[in-house]
Parts: C-alpha cells; sequence; structure tokens
C-alpha cells in the first residue's frame, strides 16, 4: 500500500492558515502518484485517477485547472499524464503547460476542451505549429489567448504557423516572445490576425513594427521587451509606430543594451497631452528612447514660461531655477499628469543624473503610481517581485544586485536575499536566471563570515538550492559553482550538511563534466575532500565503484596512451574493464598530483576496497603509469606505495577468507 502525505498545520490566528482550497491543491501534488493509476488494454498503457468524477461546471473546471497547473509547476506533471485531462474527466476552460517535454501524441488530451486560454510556454519535443495543429474545431472557436514564449519553432515553420493561426477565430492575445521572428513574419502576423489586442513579440528579432498601425483600433497592449536588434535607427522607427496606438493600455518596451545611447527624434512627444492617453503600464526600462536631460530643460522652461514673463529669456530663467531643473523628475511628472490612468511606471537602469533622489520625490508626489527606478534595495526587491516570470527583466535586476554586492556586501539584506532566493526557486528551469542567481548567493556566502549575518532558515534554503542545481545540471559550469557555494558556507559559516551527499554532488560533476575546465576544477574538488576527509566519513564512500573507477580512469587518460590501456584490458581479459577505453578522451584532463595520494588513502587498510580496485584493473595502471617518463621521482614513489597497500590489502583479505568459512 503506498504511503499518504499529510500536513500539519501550524500558526497564530486564522491569517497564517492556508485555505482549504489551498490545501486539497497541496495534498494532490503531494500525493499525486497515489491517487493514479496506470492500466492497459493490451494494447495502449495510459495513466487514470483512482477515483472517478466527470467535472463539468465552470467552477469544478477552475479547479482542476488550477490543480494541473501547481502540478506542472512543481514538475511533477509528465507527458504520460495528459490524458488524465481529457475531456473524458473535465471541460477545461484554460490549460497552463511550462518546461515540459511533449510528445505529438501527447497533445491529443486538449480535442474537445472549450479552451480560452492556452499557454505553452518553453516547451521541448513538439514545437508551436504541432501545438497548433493538434486543435481541433471545438478549440479554434473559443481559443482567445495563445502563449508559445520560449516553445522552439524551426525559422522554417514560422510561416506556416502563422498561417495556421489564422484559423483561431476568436484568438485575441497571442505571446510570441523568443521565436525567431522578424519584421517580415510580423506583417504577414498582422494580415492574418487583424483582430489582436495584445501581441508579445519580446526577445525576437522584428526591427520594423510599422505594420503595427493596422492595428491601430484593436490594439491594447504591447509587449516588445529585450529586442535582438542593435539600438539605433530601428528605435526610432518603432517611436513612431507606437505613438500611433493611441488605444495602448499597457507598454513595455524596455532595453538594456546601451539603453539611452541614441535620442529618438520624436521622444518629447512620449509625454505630451493626448498622446497614448489610455496608458495604465508604462515600461521602460534601459531608457530605449534616448531621452536626456536636455529634453528636459526644454520641457521645463516651456512648463514655466509663463508663469515667468519677467524672465529676460528661458536661459536665464533655467540659470536661477532650483536644482531639479536640471533632472529628469519633471519629465516623468510631465508623463503621468499628462496620462491620468497610468499606476506603473518602469524606470529601471535609468542612470539620474547628479540627483540619487529623485525617483523617491517622484514617488512621493505620485503614490498612486507604481514607480519603479533606482538603486536602493527595496527597488530591487520590488523588480524582483515584478519581474518574477520575466526572465530578462529579472536577469537585468540580478546583474545589477550583483554589481552592487560586490561594492558593498553591506547591500545585500536578509529581506532582499529571501527575495533573491525565492526568485531562484521558481526559475530553477531557467540556467540563465540560475547561474547569475547563483552567483549572488555565492558572493553572499563568500562576504558574510558569520552565522548572525543570515538566517539559519536562509542558508538552509542557499543549500537546497545548490543541491537541486547540482542534480539538474551537474556536470555544468553552475554545478560546480554550486559545490563551490556548498563549501564556503561549510567553512565560513561551520554549516552541517549531509557529507556523504555532498561527496556524491562533487563526484557526479566531476564524471559528468564536458569541459575540460570544469572537469579540472571539479576533479580537483573531489580529490582534495578525498585526501583531506575524515576516515570515518571515507569508510563509507570508500566502496564507491564509480568512485575508484573514475579515479582509476583519471590516472589512465591523464599519463597513458589509448593503446596502452587497449593492452592492459588485453592483459585482463577476464574482466571487464571496457571503461577504460570507452569514451578515452581526445584531451584528457589535467594531471592533478593529488590523483595517486587519494587512491592510496582510499585503499590503505581497506581489503574490500583493495580487491575491487584491483578488479578494476587499478594495478595495472598504476604500474604502467610508474614506467612513463614525465613522471617525477615523488610520483614514482607515491605510486609504489600505493601498489604496495593494495597487495598488503589483497594478501589481507587472502587470510581473512578461510577464517570466514
Amino acid at each position: 500500500m503506498q504511503s499518504v502525505t499529510v500536513f500539519r498545520i501550524s500558526g497564530h490566528g486564522e491569517s497564517n492558515v492556508d485555505s482549504l482550497k489551498d490545501l486539497c491543491i497541496q495534498f494532490i501534488v503531494r500525493n499525486f502518484n497515489t491517487l493514479v493509476t496506470r492500466c492497459s488494454d493490451g494494447e495502449n498503457t495510459k495513466y487514470v485517477w483512482r477515483f472517478y468524477h466527470s467535472l463539468h461546471s465552470s467552477d469544478e473546471a477552475f479547479l482542476v485547472g488550477l490543480i494541473m497547473f501547481h502540478l506542472v509547476e512543481a514538475g511533477v506533471l509528465k507527458c504520460e499524464h495528459l490524458g488524465l485531462f481529457s475531456k473524458e474527466y473535465v471541460n477545461l476552460y484554460a490549460v497552463r503547460l511550462r518546461n515540459m517535454h511533449l510528445t505529438p501524441e501527447s497533445l491529443s488530451f486538449l480535442r474537445g476542451h472549450s479552451l480560452v486560454s492556452l499557454s505553452a510556454a518553453d516547451i521541448t519535443g513538439v514545437d508551436g505549429l504541432n501545438l497548433v495543429l493538434s486543435l481541433d474545431e471545438t478549440n479554434l472557436a473559443h481559443l482567445k489567448k495563445l502563449c508559445l514564449t520560449g516553445t522552439t519553432v524551426p525559422h522554417a515553420v514560422i510561416l506556416p504557423l502563422i498561417t495556421a493561426l489564422g484559423n483561431l477565430k476568436a484568438l485575441l492575445n497571442l505571446e510570441l516572445s523568443g521565436m525567431d521572428l522578424n519584421s517580415e513574419h510580423l506583417r504577414e502576423l498582422v494580415l492574418t490576425l487583424p483582430r489582436l489586442e495584445s501581441l508579445d513579440i519580446s526577445l525576437t528579432m522584428v526591427s520594423n513594427i510599422e505594420f503595427l498601425s493596422d492595428l491601430k483600433d484593436s490594439l491594447r497592449e504591447l509587449k516588445m521587451h529585450s529586442l535582438r536588434v542593435p539600438q539605433g535607427r530601428c528605435f526610432e522607427h518603432i517611436l513612431s509606430t507606437i505613438l500611433k496606438l493611441q488605444n495602448l493600455r499597457i507598454l513595455d518596451v524596455s532595453y538594456y543594451l546601451k539603453g539611452g545611447d541614441v535620442r529618438c527624434q520624436s521622444v518629447d512627444r512620449l509625454c505630451e497631452p493626448g498622446v497614448l492617453p489610455h496608458l495604465v503600464q508604462l515600461d521602460m526600462g534601459g531608457n530605449p528612447f534616448g531621452l536626456t536631460v536636455e529634453d528636459v530643460k526644454i520641457w521645463d522652461a516651456k512648463l514655466w514660461e509663463p508663469f515667468y514673463e519677467n524672465a529676460e529669456s528661458i536661459i536665464d530663467f533655467c540659470s536661477i531655477r532650483d536644482d531639479n531643473c536640471f533632472s529628469l523628475s519633471l519629465s516623468f511628472r510631465k508623463l503621468i499628469e499628462n496620462h491620468s490612468e497610468l499606476n506603473f511606471l518602469g524606470l529601471a537602469s535609468w542612470t539620474p543624473p547628479d540627483d540619487l533622489s529623485y525617483f523617491d520625490r517622484l514617488r512621493a508626489q505620485y503614490p498612486t503610481v507604481t514607480v519603479l527606478g533606482g538603486n536602493s534595495a527595496e527597488q530591487m526587491i520590488k523588480a524582483i517581485k515584478e519581474y518574477s516570470g520575466n526572465s530578462p527583466h529579472l536577469l537585468h535586476t540580478f546583474e545589477r544586485i550583483e554589481n552592487f554586492v560586490n561594492s558593498d556586501a553591506s547591500y545585500m539584506t536578509s529581506n532582499l536575499l529571501k527575495h533573491v532566493i525565492r526568485a531562484v526557486m521558481m526559475n530553477v528551469s531557467r540556467c540563465s536566471i540560475l547561474t547569475r542567481g547563483l552567483r549572488i548567493l555565492h558572493n553572499c556566502a563568500v562576504r558574510h563570515v558569520t552565522e548572525d549575518d543570515y538566517s539559519r532558515l536562509l542558508i538552509q534554503k542557499i543549500v537546497d538550492i545548490s543541491f537541486i542545481v547540482a542534480e539538474m545540471y551537474h556536470g555544468e559550469k553552475v554545478a560546480n559553482d554550486a559545490a563551490a557555494t556548498i563549501e564556503i558556507l561549510m567553512q565560513l559559516h561551520r554549516y552541517d550538511i549531509d557529507s556523504k551527499q555532498f561527496y556524491e554532488m562533487v563526484l557526479q560533476n566531476a564524471i559528468s563534466a564536458g569541459c575540460l575546465r570544469e572537469k579540472d576544477k571539479a576533479i580537483t574538488r573531489l580529490l582534495y575532500y578525498l585526501v583531506t576527509m575524515p576516515l570515518a566519513d571515507l569508510d563509507e564512500i570508500s566502496t564507491n565503484e564509480r568512485l575508484l573507477k573514475f579515479l582509476i580512469w583519471c590516472s589512465a587518460v591523464v599519463s597513458l596512451e589509448k593503446s596502452q590501456v587497449e593492452e592492459i584490458q588485453a592483459r585482463l581479459n577476464d574482466h571487464d574493464l571496457s571503461y577504460l577505453v570507452t569514451d578515452f578522451p581526445r584531451f584528457p584532463p589535467a594531471y592533478n598530483p593529488c590523483i595517486v595520494p587519494a587512491i592510496r588513502r582510499l585503499v590503505t587498510s581497506r581489503p574490500r576496497v583493495c580487491r575491487m580496485f584491483a578488479n578494476l584493473g587499478g594495478v595495472e595502471v598504476l604500474e604502467e603509469m610508474s614506467k612513463v617518463d614525465m613522471s617525477p621521482f615523488v610520483i614514482t614513489t607515491e605510486i609504489a606505495a600505493t601498489v604496495e597497500a593494495v597487495q598488503n590489502g589483497l594478501e589481507e583479505s587472502a587470510n581473512e577468507q578461510p577464517n570466514s568459512i
């Protein structure tokens, strides 16, 4: 009988207790494998619910969709489970899939649902065209929102995909972020879907959006951040088209690559009355249109000129005005006051001219508008919250935090660290976010040397993240970084972790690393711990065959030719030594002088380990190593001592066997 995970509700007061709905969802997610079973009809195998109840009301469908979403987010739901959510069980209105590997056959579960919203972000195994072609007439008639963010679409398939999208007659909201979409594709898209109300073309190669002017009556939301285009003339054209889209409510044009370097000629119109009058959210992170202090001087003078008729000139007026005349805050005040519906203004990575507090004054003057800008830890927390699901924005926020922490370790507060950890945990499948986030955590571990700096709970979360990273990306640089982070925490915070689990992580990194540099680093870390770890810990891992094979393999590939290893294999044909010649590297890792001492420490006074080592061809490899001219005397002596230790262990083992019979 399978065990069921139960919950203990703790807290002080009703506000700390999860709702019954949330608890039920958590229960299903944690006990999913207990609630489903696998069955076969002789030809096909599929999963079915242990309980069967058809759920077709809208409230029930919403709840099932929520359960499905949490199963996906937890990484529990796999391709083979999707049949559990077919029309046979429920009529879904929204499906959200993310970071899953699918097959074209698995998409059949979508058929028959009255889907209004379908999100398939960062999907592998199928492309966007497979997904759209899998929809049936019911899907096509109802679908209003489609998200294909980060989903692979080969360049040759983009135009057929756009043609297929034309069958979605109800489609109003389309997200194509991260595709290899160019300006010509955008033109075809606008012709195919003339009723679009929301469009996301972020991280694409679109440099000309003039075709969007055909959507000026319908388009309410446009996201085009982090475009893969050079900043320059194309942004002038982009802005000129944006200014025609008078019905826009949400606009994201953030661009962090050399933002603000080139001033667009029409940028002064952006803050004028009647331009984009319905804007609710505007994100201009990185200053893509090159708004300058000179623009502000002109706006400032023009705004105040009627009230200072006695001033001899605008220049005289500017010269006697407060220093705020030369800050950007007035331009933003114009922007806010001329857009009465605005409630969010994103100004990340705007450099304030000689005035570090002007964002704070702007926020104080307009408390109903969330102004995201400035360099304080509080603003970084707001940015993390705002951009938690937006990889480019979050990555840029992490980059800024890392730079600030490198300059001043005290910048990292416990509250900021907590939000960094939370964001990393939410994005473990995004390697770029994970790598940058882990670097921040590593820097925090290095720079804070007392346990009082961060709570034990936060340190535990850093350790947990590091192990998750190592499990998901073993052999890659980020996994080595994770090991280094734990290493620092062990040394500086004297943090107690499962040493066996840590050594297994280090071994897996060393075995799996493909890059020579990362392999050398992983091998060095592994050998260091083998040479220095307590004997009790060494006893636990000494009989690990993977470890012994890897050490013998390392000894062979760094000092012997492949032909020499094949000769050893031929001499010991009664033993399986294929691991020595399989994947024999053309460019071996660097020789590490600790490798033989580590082997010697493993085999000394451990007869069982000596037998395993000998059966794996270790003695012959060491003897061949001692004949290599490059081996210095000290290495040769160490090899001889190691071989002697193995032979002593074999003799001891032989003497023990008769007594044990």
